[in-house]
């Protein structure tokens, strides 16, 4: 651990365990990369950090590439107040998404907070399209990611935002365990690298597998829960929630799973639009 960065210079994620695992949250002008197998909590934390920064007055940028749930984003931010605070802007393939980040560069002096998630399900895509052409003389899958990556961290670093990234993972045969998308690449421009684990019952731990703030190896468990991402039940700093009765229970009762597997559609439209209400929502944001 450096100790170069104090404590409250993270951008929080509302989920006191994390906080404390990542000194104080995701660092502001690098890119953080959150990874791991499906459902295993990187959209919750995403959308999680995404609402804290709004609550707090600040605006987020969240390009979406899977399919937020409408329903869990609601759960999380429940008032329109905060919703409109996060900018949404949902892509259907990889050109769309080369495009977004871009278009970052349009909005990034009014916000303190960038996500993509993921960076890496749409490459995965174009990169299994791109293995059956040949000889078309366009840059590959990978160089085009790494592109991307590169962009988001001229812009955390040039306007003191943070950049978090979500990632996929593959079956590495040899090693026998699953391993992070993008190679190189993605691990060496990402300065935080989070591997997040699912264990049962909504309970979930992240490790620290790299970072410029925190020590390596470090691990902090995690609760999904219906309102959110939560520190286990026993963690002294935040009162417990309602614990794993009310983990798929809604406000009204009904049953909704809180997983990263949910791929309802998000907010509608061209550039980086108002979340909300599925009513209400309006583009706020030319791109």
């Amino acid at each position: 651990m450096t100790g170069e960065k104090p404590y409250d210079e993270g951008v929080s994620t509302g989920c006191s365990s994390l906080d404390r695992l990542l000194n104080g949250g995701f660092s502001r002008r690098e890119v953080s990369q959150i990874y791991g197998p499906p459902a295993s909590g990187k959209t919750n934390i995403c959308l999680q950090t995404s609402v804290e920064v709004a609550r707090d007055g600040g605006e987020a940028v969240f390009v979406d590439t899977e399919g937020v749930s409408p329903e869990r984003f609601r759960q999380i931010a429940p008032d329109e107040e905060t919703a409109r605070r996060i900018r949404l802007k949902e892509v259907y393939d990889f050109d769309e998404q080369e495009q977004a980040v871009a278009d970052v560069e349009n909005v990034v002096e009014a916000v303190d907070l960038v996500v993509v998630d993921s960076a890496t399900g749409l490459y995965r895509v174009e990169e299994d399209a791109s293995s059956r052409r040949s000889g078309d003389g366009d840059d590959s899958p990978l160089q085009r990611l790494s592109r991307q990556i590169v962009h988001l961290t001229s812009l955390a670093r040039r306007y003191d935002v943070a950049v978090v990234v979500t990632n996929q993972v593959y079956t590495d045969p040899d090693m026998e365990e699953y391993r992070a998308l993008g190679g190189n690449a993605m691990e060496h421009w990402t300065k935080t690298i989070l591997r997040l684990e699912r264990l049962d019952a909504g309970r979930r731990r992240a490790v620290v597998e790299k970072s410029q703030s925190s020590a390596e190896d470090r691990a902090a468990e995690f609760r999904i829960t219906a309102s959110g991402v939560e520190p286990p039940e026993d963690d002294g700093d935040d009162p417990p929630g309602d614990g794993a009765a009310a983990e798929n229970q809604d406000a009204g009762g009904e049953r909704v799973e809180p997983s990263d597997e949910d791929t309802s559609p998000g907010a509608e439209g061209e550039g980086f639009g108002v979340s909300g209400d599925d009513e209400n929502k309006t583009n706020n944001t030319s791109v």
